[in-house]
């Protein structure tokens, strides 16, 4: 139901159109396959996630969902349109038949979906690409794709991600200066008032973590939790043995990087935070928080080096083929990054709901930050290219997804007063030595996707609406680079819940 809005405008990326392309560029683009009865596979789906259901958790097998979800007929529609023109090579088919890759001369994608292709670039990130402003899928391709990625979706993440705000000991960093020598100091430099993995234990009555070697700990090991990072962010495995001993957390589990060039604990980020500790600011909050709440678990920390030009569709066919084309699938996938509603193109948006349904199938719960700038999102504070952008109110994606859920942060519970939204504007707490937020909790109305049947009992607007809970954001106590400081933030929420 829903879906995205059209084209989003460049410049809210920082693109600016430099020049047409000459038509011999070799350029690769992504057709989502449109999926065959999409309806009854979603009732199916919703029928097993209804804790009122008869088949409530009967989850399904990868085999399963494969043969329910069958697109060969019509991938072979698709590849058949595209062969017929010699210029265009297929390039990759996903395992389950949810995208085509294929390659041609720009001239001939121009001449196939009607449109003008030009090189765009970010003087800010030093990035290019060639994008179309619009484009129109001819009669053969039309029953058959969703959307096509690599069009006109200008997506370099990191312009439109949800980031940790710094605290102002890291914004200011002097080093060795920043932060503070011990959990102690900090507790009370902030008048008592941050959370810490027994505060959380405390307020959402959280179990203790069981003894080593128990049965209960054996079964606590087998939960999968992945959290997915980029930005250039590390972990240091380090600062979280630092933070484990703090709070007496069990230190002999360990986190295993799945994607990127670092792998395991060979060098995750030691060096990096030591060198400049904001380059650990988001992967060591997610990695410590995980573990400080959930020890036995097995932990994936889904690293990306850096967000690039094709950000989103690098992302989507990670997801696709590192997740939902296994069969092993996490129990849950923590990710706190996002982007604005207006951006999102109408494949990114069906390609990632396909995904994400399929994972739902098979009981993987995927939890996204709402993201940290209140119901305007980070759009609403940025001047990009001289224009400043004027585009109202924007709930974040894929928070806005139908199948996932939405993590919104509160403040209160650091200081253990009643929970309310965290907002930068809102300073109840100072009077009880609390500190101001640096974030606030991203939240509202989407504007195209709408409102699924589970939110029916829950608010009357006719689109989806975030977040669907929320959680402790506001001053989490973190090591990074050894030295303790706090976070705020919607992604420390998500992985807490997670």
């Amino acid at each position: 139901a829903g879906g995205a809005q059209g084209p989003p405008p460049p410049h809210l990326g920082g693109w600016q159109r430099d020049r047409r392309c000459d038509g011999t560029e070799l350029h690769e683009l992504g057709f989502v396959v449109r999926q065959p009865h999409p309806e009854r596979f979603r009732s199916l789906v919703l029928e097993r996630s209804d804790p009122d259901s008869p088949r409530y958790k009967q989850w399904l097998s990868r085999a399963e969902v494969r043969e329910l979800t069958d697109t060969t007929d019509v991938v072979k529609e698709i590849v058949s349109w595209l062969q017929d023109h010699d210029e265009v090579s297929i390039v990759h088919i996903s395992d389950e038949g949810e995208f085509v890759r294929a390659r041609a001369p720009v001239a001939t994608w121009e001449s196939l979906l009607s449109t003008e292709f030009h090189v765009h670039s970010n003087p800010e990130h030093g990035l290019q690409l060639i994008r179309a402003s619009e484009y129109s899928l001819p009669e053969a391709a039309r029953p058959h794709v969703d959307g096509v990625l690599g069009a006109v979706d200008f997506d370099a993440l990191h312009n439109l991600a949800t980031a940790v705000p710094l605290s102002p000991e890291l914004r200011d960093l002097a080093r060795p200066q920043y932060g503070y020598e011990s959990v102690e100091e900090l507790r009370a430099a902030k008048g008592g008032g941050i959370i810490t993995p027994d505060v959380l234990r405390s307020k959402y009555n959280i179990p203790k973590a069981a003894p080593r070697g128990t049965e209960e700990a054996m079964a606590q090991a087998k939960v999968w939790q992945v959290v997915y990072a980029t930005l250039g962010q590390f972990w240091s495995p380090s600062d979280r043995a630092q933070f484990e001993r703090a709070f007496g957390i069990p230190e002999d589990n360990y986190v295993v990087q799945i994607a990127g060039h670092l792998e395991g604990n060979s060098k995750s980020g030691d060096d990096s935070c030591r060198e400049d500790p904001r380059t650990c600011s988001e992967s060591n909050l997610d990695v410590q928080y995980m573990m400080g709440v959930a020890p036995w678990a097995r932990i994936g920390y889904w690293y990306v080096p850096k967000a690039t030009a094709s950000g989103m569709s690098d992302f989507l066919t990670t997801f696709m083929d590192r997740y939902v084309h296994s069969d092993d699938v996490p129990n849950v996938i923590s990710i706190s990054y996002g982007m604005p509603e207006i951006t999102v193109t109408r494949a990114s948006f069906y390609l990632f709901e396909t995904l994400a349904m399929k994972l739902a199938s098979r009981g993987v719960t995927v939890l996204v930050a709402s993201g940290d700038d209140g119901a305007g999102s980070m759009l609403a504070r940025r001047t990009i290219l001289g224009q400043k952008c004027v585009v109202g109110l924007q709930a974040s994606w894929p928070a806005l997804s139908e199948w996932v859920t939405a993590v919104g942060a509160t403040m209160g519970a650091e200081l253990d007063q009643p929970e309310v939204a965290c907002s930068v504007s809102d300073h109840r707490f100072v009077k009880l030595k609390g500190t101001t937020p640096l974030i606030t909790s991203g939240g509202g109305f989407a504007q195209a996707f709408t409102r699924p049947d589970w939110q029916n009992q829950s608010h009357s607007e006719q689109f989806r609406g975030v977040p669907d809970l929320s959680i402790a954001g506001h001053s989490y106590a973190t090591v990074i680079g050894k030295r303790w400081l706090t976070i705020d933030g919607t992604s420390a929420s998500a992985p807490v819940v997670a």
